[in-house]
């Protein structure tokens, strides 16, 4: 197995196991945007070329913590927080 997926699985780990054992809405979106990048990096680094997928996809890591932000705010907004009540967001 060569680095960068050793690299990519470690990260998409960390990622599964923070998003699992946290309760802030901000710490749910970055290990979210984490296993993403974590992914992105599996699929993009061995083969070496892809520029264009390259790309779109840190277009759309972009878009999509823009949108997270905003959620965040929202969320803000209405609750005076951003630490759930329960101890996941679907409880």
């Amino acid at each position: 197995m060569a680095v960068p997926n050793l690299l990519a699985l470690l990260g998409l780990c960390c990622a599964a196991a923070g998003f699992f054992s946290r309760s802030n809405l901000l710490h749910y979106l970055f290990f979210l945007e984490l296993a993403l990048l974590s992914v992105f990096l599996g699929i993009s680094a061995p083969g070496g070329g892809g520029g264009v997928y390259i790309l779109l996809t840190m277009g759309a890591a972009a878009v999509e913590s823009a949108v997270g932000l905003s959620l965040v705010v929202g969320f803000f907004r209405d609750q005076g927080s951003t630490v759930s009540s329960s101890p996941t967001l679907w409880g």
